[in-house]
């Protein structure tokens, strides 16, 4: 007990249960307790070895004084489980990982093994939809997936874990506050209104774990190529009464980029129909999901014709924020005159997304 020279290891037990360690980190609550355990073991020993041989060593007697210590000291030898706070057997200590901060620092202790898996690894090859996904708490995540897998949320870890998540094969879309995963497991995307994106074999993201919100935040993403939209008729129309006709042979690229909230359209239509009543607008539907964060396009040019022969130039409109569509409008603001197989339409965009 303090001040009675005596190493109570229930005193240190009683601190960490007030910090409810034992519930936030099993693992280092488990390498603490052993320590403890052992030391309190150590107590007993150089003290039977005193007695035994008639006296104390200098050496036995430095023990007894330290262990002494982890007493008195009013526990602040482990104190330093709170990054800032160092105690004893902290950053400078002799026994532990240093300070035991260097957990969240990926630095391991000279107690020789890897408390928290930092740079162990899981492959998984599930695909649709995955929810609350438990990963064991290793650092990486390699998603070997055949098809399109989507992770809607990942079993909480501790505050300050770092995952990293890397397609090695198909695609891998990351969903944004899905309820379909518990909600301390769910993510926190830069964009929100639509899934972010590891593109095949070639993307990677990590996120930690804010112990605050309960929720794992992305630190860092990137999509690593750009992601083919499927073609779908209906992601063509027009304003009004006029129709526009886009065929799968007249679609010859339309793909997009996501860097932050920042999302970059390539799109390249040859030979296409409009038809009905003449409009301004040509209308596309954002991929990926998006909405706008903005009534404005970052980039807007755009090369257009409806003859087949003249080009002549156009830009992007965006209505509003919200919209999950842009316009292709001449850059004179004239009508798009009906034509069969004879509208072009060549544009890389940047639009802002929520």
């Amino acid at each position: 007990m303090a001040g009675s020279g005596g190493f109570d290891p229930t005193r240190i037990f009683v601190q960490l249960n007030n910090t409810r360690l034992q519930q936030k980190d099993p693992q280092l609550y488990q390498v603490i307790y052993h320590l403890i355990g052992e030391l309190a073991k150590l107590k007993v020993d150089v003290s039977s070895s005193s007695s035994s041989s008639g006296g104390g060593s200098s050496s036995i007697t430095n023990i007894n004084q330290f262990l002494d210590s982890l007493d008195n000291s009013g526990y602040d030898s482990f104190d330093s489980m709170i990054p800032g706070n160092v105690g004893p057997i902290g950053l400078s200590g002799p026994i532990g990982p240093p300070g035991m901060d260097g957990l969240s620092d990926y630095d391991l202790g000279p107690i020789g093994f890897n408390i928290n898996n930092n740079f162990s690894e899981v492959t998984l090859t599930t695909t649709g939809n995955i929810d609350d996904l438990d990963f064991g708490n290793v650092s990486l995540i390699r998603m070997n997936n055949a098809s399109l897998s989507t992770i809607r949320g990942l079993k909480a870890g501790y505050a300050g874990q770092i995952v990293t998540i890397v397609s090695v094969n198909a695609q891998v879309d990351l969903a944004h506050q899905n309820s379909g995963s518990s909600a301390q497991n769910r993510l926190i995307n830069f964009a929100t209104s639509g899934n972010t994106s590891l593109a095949a074999a070639t993307g990677n993201c990590s996120y930690k774990y804010d112990g605050s919100t309960a929720r794992w935040r992305l630190i860092t993403h990137n999509q690593g190529s750009w992601i083919v939209v499927p073609f779908s008729a209906g992601d063509f129309t027009a304003g009004g009464a006029m129709t526009w006709t886009v065929g799968s042979g007249d679609l010859l690229a339309f793909r997009y980029w996501l860097k932050d909230t920042t999302l970059a359209i390539n799109l390249d239509i040859a030979s296409s129909t409009t038809g009905g009543t003449p409009n301004a607008l040509l209308i596309v539907k954002i991929p990926g999901g998006f909405t706008t964060a903005a009534g404005i396009a970052i980039n807007t040019t755009a090369l257009v014709n409806n003859d087949g022969i003249t080009d002549q130039g156009g830009y992007i409109y965006i209505n509003a924020s919200g919209s999950t569509t842009f316009n292709i409008l001449k850059i004179t603001g004239a009508t798009w005159a009906n034509a069969i197989d004879l509208v072009n339409v060549f544009t890389t965009c940047l639009i802002e997304v929520q």
